[in-house]
């Protein structure tokens, strides 16, 4: 009996220890178990909801863009940076909160595209990116393709 014990403390600081690792590399909290968990479970709702009549409609010029994802996608692209925050939390008195999250989001949602434009034009560089880890992905972001 012991022994079980001691394998499930071993198991939960494995856990610990990899969730504590994804945080130093800079994994957002959507990359973590918990918040893969609540992706899964409010994702398909979203998504859902972006499809209907009432969701709100996308600034001018960002619907040219954002039909290249699919809805899954799109729901994700906002859903993974509000939990983060919402993870980390807020600064008081942080009046630009709102501002910071819709930057995120946009940088998001290009990231989303840029891979996907790579993916079709350069599986190769594609495959070598997502090898890669995130310091390195930071230098793709300075080369915006043209979605039409």
């Amino acid at each position: 009996m012991k022994t079980l014990i001691e394998a499930e403390k071993q198991t939960a600081e494995r856990f610990d220890k990899q969730e504590a690792q994804k945080t130093k590399r800079g994994a957002t909290y959507a990359a973590h178990t918990e918040g893969r968990a609540i992706c899964e479970t409010l994702l398909p709702a979203l998504a859902e909801f972006m499809l209907s009549r009432e969701a709100p409609t996308p600034p001018e010029g960002l619907e040219r863009v954002i039909h290249h994802l699919a809805p899954e996608e799109l729901a994700f692209v906002a859903l993974s940076p509000l939990l983060h925050q919402i993870a980390i939390g807020w600064k008081r008195g942080d009046e630009s909160a709102a501002m910071k999250l819709k930057l995120v989001m946009g940088r998001t949602l290009h990231d989303k595209l840029l891979m996907r434009w790579l993916l079709k034009e350069n599986r190769g560089a594609y495959g070598r990116v997502m090898k890669a880890d995130n310091r390195h992905r930071a230098i793709w972001k300075y080369r915006q393709p043209v979605v039409e």
